[in-house]
């Protein structure tokens, strides 16, 4: 898309229609892969650094599509983008039947911090694989009735093995033991001793086994006429 809606704004693509206008390109290598497909190692800049634009490297196929085969951006320091620090957007495409290119993985990596300063922030991944694209295959009206997101009853059923042998991408050792660490963690006593009091603090409710005490901002009050 010409604009790309990050963290409540609007940043405009690389490849947009009036890239050209707001972006400086320069064509930094050619290179070949292994299949011998030659591609364009393109760096583009934004044209002022204060805007809502990326900065990075792209891959461009040098055949007829001219099409954009692998994209590495990132966001200037210098644009005014609340509490995120940094940003990093990765994707691969790849070309599918129809001879068009689809992206097939997406990770975007940001650093969220009240300062612009190093130390004290926050980071987060998200990593989408696409796989299996289905090109010209028309589908009935009745297809796209109902909810957007459809879940089998034996999803639920599924161990361990069923999903290692279906995932696009092996985990990490730290990736597959997150599910037991936030067990681990939701058991630990200080953990809940510290969530407890940070929803008490937050949202001025306590829960007790039996009962529930709050809002906390009623049990002290002060006027001039009662004291």
């Amino acid at each position: 898309n010409n604009n790309i809606p990050l963290f409540t704004n609007q940043f405009i693509s690389p490849i947009a229609d009036i890239a050209p206008s707001l972006y400086r390109f320069y064509i930094r290598d050619t290179i070949s892969d292994n299949t011998g497909n030659k591609f364009v190692r393109m760096y583009f800049t934004p044209r002022n650094t204060n805007d809502f634009l990326f900065r990075g490297e792209m891959m461009i196929t040098l055949d007829s599509n001219y099409a954009v085969q692998k994209l590495n951006m990132y966001i200037s320091p210098s644009i005014n983008l609340n509490f995120i620090r940094d940003m990093h957007i990765d994707q691969d495409f790849e070309k599918t039947s129809d001879g068009r290119y689809h992206v097939i993985k997406s990770d975007v990596m940001a650093e969220a911090a009240v300062s612009k300063e190093k130390g004290g922030g926050l980071f987060g991944e998200r990593t989408v694989s696409y796989k299996n694209y289905t090109i010209h295959r028309e589908r009935e009206n009745d297809f796209y009735k109902g909810p957007s997101e459809v879940v089998l009853d034996s999803a639920t059923n599924r161990g361990d093995s069923f999903w290692a042998n279906r995932r696009h991408d092996s985990l990490t050792t730290a990736e597959a033991k997150v599910y037991k660490n936030i067990d681990s963690l939701q058991g630990m006593p200080s953990y809940r001793r510290l969530m407890s009091i940070a929803n008490l603090l937050l949202a001025g409710y306590t829960t007790f086994p039996k009962f529930e005490i709050g809002p906390v901002n009623t049990f002290y009050s002060f006027n001039p006429v009662e004291g």
